[in-house]
């Protein structure tokens, strides 16, 4: 399933694989019904580049995230 700007879902069927393309052809078409059934909440070590990992958890969907500390995090919150 793939959601275009205008807020509609689309099932899509693959039709061919590239290196640098996918292709698909939309099976069926709906407007999407708000929030996802499901939440996704990840708690990920807090890193150099967590600007990234919270932009790329966004992309995929990611209701809510959980910076923490770990033993071997290198960056630390302020005191």
């Amino acid at each position: 399933m793939v959601v275009d700007d205008a807020a509609q879902e689309h099932g899509v069927r693959v039709v061919s694989v590239e290196a640098e393309r996918v292709t698909g052809a939309i099976v069926w078409s709906r407007w999407a019904s708000g929030e996802p059934r499901l939440q996704l909440e990840v708690v990920h070590a807090l890193i150099r580049e967590m600007d990234d990992v919270v932009a790329a958890l966004a992309e995929v969907g990611a209701s809510v995230i959980h910076p923490v500390v770990a033993q071997r995090s290198v960056s630390r919150p302020d005191p």
